[in-house]
């Protein structure tokens, strides 16, 4: 016979309540899914696998997990005693037979399809450009098998095959393999979290989304005044380039950001609006360069900034902007591409994108000993960890940024000595 228990699951909920899944052990088998409920962990009793009695839904809650455990039980010793084999997929039909519940017949590519179609207008173009791409790759993964697959064949094997296709057939790298799982593992937890499929394994720590940490650039604020000071005077669309990318090195907006600025976002020498990707509200003094630009484009646009390009486009211009304005240094990036280490040297112009102004303003804020805290309030970044990952400071720099804090510090106690002395003095006088 099989045994149920019940556990929390936490995921990547923003709040304190946790999802409550079924374990069902049969055979040497095991089915994992969620019940669909919901409970504060404060309010969960691990030895008993239900909901304390003093939580005020504590009755219906354990009533569906009654209900739902005898389910399973229930299928078993009907499959066992009908002689038939017993397989996860044979038991959830069971017991959608038992309950009169008619499955679903939407398949893994037209849930896919349907997810993306409602997702358009609640995430950001970018995102839904992800999600299209990784549609694609999942699609060319089945031409390459030639052998279709649903929700229930994305397990382990599934994920060691994908994996295997993306970085040696495809030859992407780690960082672009990583992409694909995640909106991979983002479409089965759609599905899941809707009804549509019960397959638990994406969930399973083997199932990882590789990610890489690349040496990307930041522009130094000598090189950011370089760009600023080239007469672009006969040629506007470089000029437009040119100001905008400014706004972003003084603002740490993403592109998606610093390139919608509207008016009404603009007052009282601060820039205040939320973010297209993460929804926060964010605030950010006008610098006294980006006020000279919106000085320059007062009366000729509504929010006194440079219209936009496609961000394709504007890392065109940013590229011929950086060899105008001598960015030349040999800058050499390490990354994984088909599962092998490559090392690739770059002049800094060649790899100057928008993304660059936003990690220009972190980097140079960092360095000039701005609390990395009061920087994270605006770039978003939500780990003192993952924003050290994401500012670029060479050994050198970090060895600078000690020795000034030595010597501040050596300075101070120097100071205290020094003061501690003459009062011991002046008592003796």
């Amino acid at each position: 016979m099989g045994t149920v228990s019940f556990y929390l699951h936490r995921g990547e909920s923003k709040t304190n309540e946790c999802l409550i899944f079924l374990s069902f052990h049969y055979d040497k088998k095991r089915i994992r899914v969620s019940t669909g409920e919901k409970v504060d962990p404060k309010h969960w009793n691990a030895e008993e696998y239900r909901v304390r009695k003093t939580h005020k839904e504590a009755e219906s809650i354990n009533h569906t997990l009654d209900k739902i455990a005898e389910d399973y039980r229930k299928a078993y010793r009907t499959l066992k005693a009908e002689n038939k084999k017993i397989t996860n997929e044979a038991i959830k039909i069971q017991i959608d037979k038992t309950n009169n519940k008619v499955r679903s017949n939407r398949t893994l590519f037209g849930f896919i399809s349907e997810f993306i179609e409602k997702a358009e207008g609640r995430v950001t173009r970018g995102t839904i450009k992800s999600y299209k791409t990784t549609e694609a790759v999942l699609t060319r993964f089945k031409l390459h098998k030639r052998k279709g697959f649903d929700f229930d064949d994305i397990d382990m094997n599934f994920y060691d095959n994908f994996f295997n296709f993306l970085s040696q057939e495809l030859v992407y790298s780690a960082n672009t393999v990583g992409k694909h799982i995640k909106n991979l593992k983002v479409f089965m937890n759609e599905a899941n979290q809707r009804g549509v499929s019960n397959n638990l394994e994406f969930l399973k720590k083997g199932f990882k989304v590789p990610k890489e940490d690349i040496d990307n650039i930041y522009l130094s604020e000598d090189e950011i005044l370089d760009l600023y000071q080239l007469d672009l005077s006969d040629n506007i669309k470089l000029g437009y380039a040119r100001d905008l990318f400014i706004v972003g090195c003084y603002t740490g907006l993403r592109f998606s950001d610093f390139s919608q600025i509207k008016r009404e976002n603009i007052r009282n020498g601060m820039i205040s609006l939320r973010t297209q990707k993460t929804g926060e509200l964010v605030s950010i003094p006008v610098h006294p360069l980006v006020e000279k630009i919106m000085n320059r484009y007062k009366g000729k646009f509504a929010n006194s900034l440079p219209p936009a390009f496609a961000n394709q486009v504007m890392n065109g211009y940013l590229k011929k902007l950086g060899e105008m304005a001598g960015l030349d240094g040999s800058h050499i990036i390490t990354k994984t591409i088909g599962g092998k280490k490559v090392q690739m040297t770059y002049k800094k112009h060649e790899i100057l994108t928008t993304h660059t102004a936003r990690r220009s303003f972190a980097t140079n804020l960092f360095l000039e000993e701005f609390p990395a805290i009061s920087i994270m309030k605006i770039t978003g970044h939500r780990s003192e960890k993952n924003f050290m990952n994401y500012i670029k400071l060479t050994p050198h720099q970090n060895a600078e940024k000690l020795r000034k804090h030595w010597e501040n510090i050596q300075s101070e106690k120097l100071e205290q000595a020094i003061k501690r002395k003459n009062a011991k003095l002046e008592i003796v006088a």
